[in-house]
């Protein structure tokens, strides 16, 4: 059981449970910088801290490579914000 508040602790679930689709052969966000934010925004809520100075970050992007499709990480990290 969490010793968070409701609302935070929907937070954390939904960070922890977030899907991202793949892009192939265009533009999209490294995977490993975007699970590693999404760890430290759960670590961010859990200690209380604000999210805000902690997704204002700018992320790598890949081309050649999978990534993660922009527009649905940039959705969900604005959903983040305006949450928390």
């Amino acid at each position: 059981m969490s010793d968070l508040p409701a609302e935070q602790q929907r937070l954390v679930d939904e960070i922890e449970t977030v899907l991202f689709k793949p892009t192939h052969f265009r533009k999209g966000y490294e995977m490993l910088p975007v699970d590693e934010l999404l760890d430290r925004a759960v670590q961010a809520i859990r200690s209380g801290e604000a999210l805000a100075p902690v997704l204002r970050v700018d992320l790598p992007t890949v081309t050649l490579r999978a990534g993660y499709n922009i527009e649905q990480v940039d959705d969900f990290f604005a959903r983040l914000l305006a949450a928390g």
